[in-house]
């Protein structure tokens, strides 16, 4: 009896011993952690892929759980070995994965990210601007997280594909870190700006400039201007002089007066007035009359209501000041016979007038052949300024 109860007693220590054997096994049991990334080296805003499928575990256990700390303060369990993480920070992370088996065996494993800043974009420049204006955008103030160096491109215009490859926004019509525009007319640039560091890192900044063309008032001043000429003319000679109307001309009047011969030498001189003007077409002309012995001969032209009379003042949007300026006096609608108009004087008849021819007796005593020649312009004379007012 008592050998049987000692022989139940050593097989129930041998399985003990043995049971407690398999359990120190299965506890031991622990998997192993291995994780890959792609890729390694990103920017900010750039996604990871972790790969930890060739992690293992001994059989015929099975891993249960990927814990993640992928380092910038994210963490995340999966049941896969799989998992994307989109970076936001950047600076080197330290990504830690923690695998765990069905047997509450873990191990741990980690891998180091490297997450490149972006550039900070700083761009300097107006909106808004006036045809002549120079307009600078400055990008200098633009820094790389890291320090590196900074690559700038510009292209004036994002919706249109200057290189026509398909990408409007990716032209380059100018480098470095500041560009001037060209402002030699009326438009409205939408480009874009384009910086890059040296681990190809890019900020994408668009950018609106619009270039308006400027506003000048115009005054319109009447002024009375007077042309006086004299001379002496032989029969048959003939005085011309080109003279330039600058102005909306209103009127003209012009008298061409003839010395007074001395009684005895009669008939008086005849003598004619004219004027052309080749813009135009006109001719004009009249010849001397006297009114009796004790007058001088005279002509007179006259041309009335050239042009209306012009607003007093008026606003008018221009490239400059000159080209407004110009635009206003050569404007064939309103500036009928503007530029240049030709006057004459001819010696039709002059001294002498001696009935007898005496050698020795000159018969004209010169006052015949002598005139004088006054015009008269009556015009408006822009007076143009650059308005910087509202006009509403």
């Amino acid at each position: 009896m008592r050998r049987g109860r000692f022989g139940l007693l050593t097989i129930l220590l041998i399985l003990g011993t043995a049971w407690a054997g398999c359990m120190g096994d299965v506890v031991a049991a622990r998997p192993k952690a291995r994780v890959e990334a792609a890729p390694t080296t990103l920017n900010v805003g750039d996604g990871v892929s972790f790969d930890a499928r060739s992690s293992s575990t001994p059989e015929p256990g099975a891993l249960v759980s990927y814990q993640w700390d992928f380092g910038d303060g994210e963490t995340a369990v999966t049941g896969t070995g799989f998992v994307t993480h989109i970076y936001t920070t950047p600076g080197r992370h330290t990504v830690r994965l923690t695998v765990v088996n069905d047997q509450n065996g873990e191990d741990s494993t980690s891998i180091e990210i490297f997450v490149n800043g972006l550039p900070e974009v700083s761009l300097i420049g107006p909106t808004h601007a006036f045809v002549g204006d120079q307009v600078v955008l400055n990008a200098s103030s633009s820094t790389d997280p890291e320090g590196g160096q900074l690559a700038f491109e510009w292209d004036f215009n994002r919706v249109v594909d200057d290189d026509m490859n398909g990408v409007p926004d990716d032209d380059v019509d100018a480098e470095g870190e500041s560009v001037i525009l060209p402002t030699d007319t009326a438009q409205r640039f939408e480009g874009v700006l384009r910086v890059t560091d040296d681990q190809g890192g890019m900020v994408i900044l668009p950018w609106n400039v619009t270039i308006d063309e400027r506003m000048y008032k115009v005054r319109w001043v009447q002024r009375i201007e007077t042309i006086s000429r004299d001379g002496a003319l032989d029969e048959g000679e003939i005085w011309s002089e080109n003279v330039t109307m600058i102005g909306r001309i209103g009127a003209v009047n012009a008298t061409l007066i003839l010395a007074l011969d001395p009684f005895f030498q009669l008939p008086q001189d005849n003598f004619t007035l004219a004027f052309e003007v080749p813009s135009e077409g006109w001719q004009q002309s009249e010849e001397t009359k006297q009114e009796n012995v004790t007058k001088n001969a005279t002509a007179e032209l006259n041309r009335h209501s050239i042009n209306a009379p012009p607003p007093e003042e008026e606003f008018i949007s221009g490239i400059s000041r000159e080209e407004v300026l110009e635009r206003v006096l050569s404007d064939p609608m309103l500036n009928v016979a503007w530029g240049i108009w030709t006057w004459m004087v001819s010696a039709d008849k002059a001294d002498p007038d001696c009935a007898i021819p005496n050698p020795s007796v000159p018969c004209d005593p010169d006052q015949g052949n002598d005139w004088e020649l006054e015009i008269e312009i009556v015009l408006w004379v822009p007076v143009v300024t650059e308005y910087q007012g509202s006009l509403d």
